[in-house]
């Protein structure tokens, strides 16, 4: 996957205008439809796509080797990257509040969707930092030390 491809891909997770690629493949659909449908969604292959996006998008705007120097690194990101990452986790925490308070789907289900938007959170960070060379790595590691558990 290329820098352009993985900013489509998460523009598309975050239900952006214009996508074209198939809705079964966005994580912000996918919460709309289970909310919809109330049928718990897998969400496990949409979380790991996102974060393979980061991994691209990171090595794009902070070198192949972050940790190796603070040369090279871009200063700006595009804005739409920064709304669509938001729209992501808002929308997520959104709806995971909402099936929390209403104790809609399996407290187990709940569990694992709230460590996901976590997971998302420390790698977006990560991506944001500039210094991370394995950010799916980095992001088990941070939720480890956090005292989370997957």
């Amino acid at each position: 996957m290329d820098y352009s491809h993985a900013l489509q891909r998460l523009s598309h997770h975050a239900n952006a205008a214009g996508s074209t690629l198939p809705e079964g493949e966005s994580f912000l659909f996918a919460l709309w439809q289970a909310d919809r449908q109330s049928h718990a969604p897998d969400l496990r292959s949409l979380f790991e796509d996102i974060l393979s996006c980061f991994e691209v998008v990171n090595h794009a705007l902070n070198t192949q080797h972050p940790s190796d120097t603070i040369e090279g690194k871009s200063e700006a990101l595009p804005r739409s990257l920064v709304a669509d990452i938001s729209s992501v986790l808002s929308g997520g925490w959104n709806y995971c509040w909402r099936w929390a308070s209403s104790a809609q789907f399996t407290p187990t289900f709940r569990m694992e969707f709230a460590a996901m938007l976590v997971q998302i959170g420390i790698a977006w960070d990560a991506v944001l930092a500039g210094d991370i060379d394995d950010i799916r790595e980095n992001t088990q590691t941070e939720f480890s030390a956090r005292g989370y558990v997957a």
